[in-house]
């Protein structure tokens, strides 16, 4: 069973958090610390029969989360549901991606940055 991270997909490490976006869908994730470790390892393609991390139910259970999220493309079976404990990988928070600031749509070349125009909202 061979999984990978889906295609066109941004990510970095801030702390103990793996974030993970997603512009197509306009979304954003959050991974915690041990999630972001596999995260990693789906660069080349994560084996999950070799993989002794994959016999754990809340790898499996994460591993379901990112394939219902599109971020992760694999023939895996599905997970048998929710673990309880708060340990073990997890998506930590996903929320829509906003737009942060306004703008006039300045384009290089088509005189001055907006014009003096007040951003928008």
């Amino acid at each position: 069973m061979q999984l990978k991270r889906a295609e066109g997909l941004a990510w970095r490490k801030l702390g103990d958090e793996t974030i993970v976006i997603n512009l197509e869908k306009k979304m954003m994730y959050g991974l915690n610390a041990e999630a972001g470790e596999l995260w990693e390892a789906l660069e080349a393609g994560l084996d999950l029969n070799a993989d002794s991390r994959a016999a754990d139910e809340s790898v499996t259970v994460f591993i379901s989360d990112l394939l219902a999220e599109g971020l992760a493309s694999g023939d895996v079976p599905p997970s048998t549901g929710p673990v309880s404990s708060a340990s073990g990988p997890r998506l930590l928070w996903k929320e829509e991606v906003q737009q942060f600031a306004g703008g006039c749509g300045f384009q290089a070349g088509q005189g001055g940055i907006c014009d003096n125009a007040p951003l928008s909202s």
